[in-house]
């Protein structure tokens, strides 16, 4: 049997699975990124993390096939180069990852963008298995998306194509770092559900969720609001449905240019769970053009946490970025 090491590289930790090639995770280990501390030493981090798993795993160093890793940032996957990223970790741009691990580890190296690998573990093992037109958007402290098509990634001429929180939903609306207005970013992302029940709740609205927060509207996560919708709180419920039609009005307009076959909601917002799913799939059902009709349904991600390593794998038994 032939294995790969899968990295998922976050903003604090990494992650890292010996994996089988039917998706099976046999051995893991997780410490934090450091990013701070600058591209060098986050590399460092991920050589030794995966000399790691390799010597305290239940496999052989010859039975590796190679290292997968998704990436925060636009990446060159051909060459496993970093494009550009946000300032998580310290002089990113530019960093050679494939070069450097293959270096340092002996192993053939494949590199690609973070939701890219996410997607990829959704199509290998997930909820995407068995789908070749797919869109897949990762709702976590911001939107990321892969769109899937003919068994293979968009990527656009510049290796950008997917930017899905970067979608107009408001053209009045909020101002985001990308310098434009109305990003979806900006409405469905953990932080933006947050802040919205922190000034709702600020502003006189009584909710259960402030008692989830142990009373400290600073400690207000997505997951409150989530966790008070689900036991009927009107804030939270009311919250949820926002949530919902900015999401279902980004994918109508994804349905409607490219026209997949079904849409993926993965990262840490989407394990709100079932009525975050069936909301989206409700309030699409009425943004969907009407020759569209029924529009592609809405699942969850099945692999949570584990996307980013499967994806990696999955990215590394593929011998190429799809």
């Amino acid at each position: 049997m032939s294995y790969a090491v899968g990295i998922d590289l976050g903003a604090t930790n990494l992650r890292a699975g010996i994996v089988t090639e039917d998706g099976r995770i046999v051995y893991s280990e997780k410490r934090p990124t450091e990013g701070k501390r600058g591209s060098e030493h986050v590399v460092a981090n991920i050589v030794a993390l995966i000399q790691h798993c390799i010597e305290h795993g239940p496999v052989q160093a010859s039975e590796v096939a190679g290292v997968g890793i998704g990436s925060p940032g636009i990446i060159d996957a051909k060459n496993g180069v970093v494009l550009s990223a946000s300032s998580n970790i310290v002089g990113w741009w530019g960093t050679r990852i494939k070069e450097n691990l293959e270096a340092a580890l002996g192993l053939a190296t494949f590199v690609d963008n973070d939701v890219n690998v996410i997607s990829m573990g959704e199509h290998a093992f997930g909820a995407a298995r068995g789908y070749n037109d797919f869109v897949c958007m990762a709702l976590g402290s911001g939107v990321g998306g892969c769109v899937f098509l003919d068994g293979a990634i968009r990527r656009g001429s510049r290796g950008a194509a997917g930017e899905l929180g970067h979608l107009t939903v408001d053209v009045n609306g909020r101002l985001c770092n990308c310098g434009r207005v109305g990003c979806l970013e900006m409405y469905v992302s953990a932080w933006a559900i947050a802040e919205r029940a922190r000034m709702r709740i600020a502003a006189g609205f009584e909710s259960l969720i402030s008692e989830l927060a142990e009373g400290d509207l600073e400690r207000i996560e997505s997951r409150h609001v989530f966790e008070a919708a689900e036991k009927g709180d009107s804030l939270g419920t009311v919250i949820v449905g926002e949530v919902g039609r900015m999401l279902a009005a980004a994918l109508a307009d994804l349905a409607n240019l490219v026209d997949p076959a079904l849409f993926v909601i993965a990262g840490g917002v989407a394990q709100a769970g079932e009525p975050l799913r069936a909301r989206i799939e409700e309030e699409l059902r009425v943004a969907a053009t009407v020759g569209s009709e029924p529009p592609p349904p809405v699942v969850l991600g099945q692999l949570g946490d584990e996307a980013g390593m499967l994806g990696g794998a999955s990215l590394a038994f593929s011998g190429t970025t799809y």
